[in-house]
């Protein structure tokens, strides 16, 4: 159990408030943001152990968030091109 919360601040340092400013303008990123919190939260409660599903079920959280993380990644890049 890692009893910790990934955060975005954490994958993308110094990039907060773009990342705030974008999803203030754009529906589609702050959908991807809201995405990633709700996968970031049922991972932190089964981590936690407040809730238990079988392992594929957590593995497939997990491939999601990176998903969608990557895809908030490329939006950013985009936005510094």
């Amino acid at each position: 159990m890692w009893n910790t919360t990934k955060t975005l601040g954490n994958d993308f340092p110094g990039q907060m408030q773009l990342i705030f400013e974008l999803s203030a303008t754009d529906a589609g990123f702050a959908s991807l943001l809201l995405e990633y919190e709700e996968i970031n939260d049922d991972i932190y409660l089964l981590d936690s152990g407040v809730v238990s599903f079988p392992r594929e079920v957590v593995k497939e959280l997990r491939a999601r968030r990176n998903i969608v993380n990557q895809k908030i990644a490329l939006a950013l890049e985009r936005l510094k091109r």
